[in-house]
């Protein structure tokens, strides 16, 4: 167990991912000092299946079905993504539940943003965020009566097409627990943001 204990950490302090075993496909994930609380330049190694990016990803099966084609090992680096979106995302594709309380709702619009840009189809996610709903309404219970947390939410429930979750979010907006007075309408173009955290994205 104590060895086992260490190579994880290692592998966290080496922010290395190992979602295939054995890996054709090496995506280096470079995340901008911009889009973390550390301002800092961050990198991580997911060490994933080819033939899964490119059964889930319409953008994977462009790239690894022509110029790498024949190669047995590819390295792929990608920017203007954030570490924690491409983990969700790409663990999804390989069936590795990623721990709910490790990603903020931040990181699940960075994980929207990372499904539009690689073309990768939402249903991928829906189990995967319908466990994330669960572990915020019965672990984080304050969070789901929050406005304006509930504001943040909203489209990510649309996005992944939870429908109770959705409504309750509706209804929060719209009447808000007693003694909590409704904040303003969101102005046009202007998307919810964690109070934290940085994010640009257009539904």
């Amino acid at each position: 167990l104590d060895s086992i204990f260490l190579f994880s950490s290692l592998l966290a302090a080496n922010m290395s991912f190992f979602f295939a075993s054995p890996s054709d496909v090496t995506i280096i994930v470079i995340e901008e000092p911009s889009d973390n609380e550390d301002h800092k330049t961050k990198t991580a190694f997911f060490h994933v299946d080819r033939s899964k990016l490119i059964e889930s990803s319409a953008y994977f099966q462009g790239i690894f079905s022509s110029r790498w084609a024949r190669n047995e090992n590819h390295k792929l680096t990608l920017r203007d993504d954030t570490i924690k979106g491409m983990e969700v995302m790409l663990g999804s594709i390989h069936g590795v539940d990623i721990k709910p309380e490790s990603v903020s709702v931040a990181d699940v619009w960075y994980t929207i943003k990372a499904c539009n840009k690689y073309l990768l189809d939402r249903k991928k996610l829906m189990d995967w965020f319908a466990r994330w709903i669960k572990y915020i309404r019965e672990e984080r219970p304050k969070s789901w009566e929050d406005e304006d947390f509930n504001r943040q939410l909203l489209f990510p429930c649309h996005f992944f097409d939870h429908i109770k979750a959705f409504q309750h979010v509706s209804r929060r907006l719209v009447s808000p627990p007693p003694g909590q007075t409704p904040g303003p309408p969101p102005r046009e173009g202007v998307e919810p943001r964690e109070s934290k955290g940085k994010i640009s994205l257009s539904p």
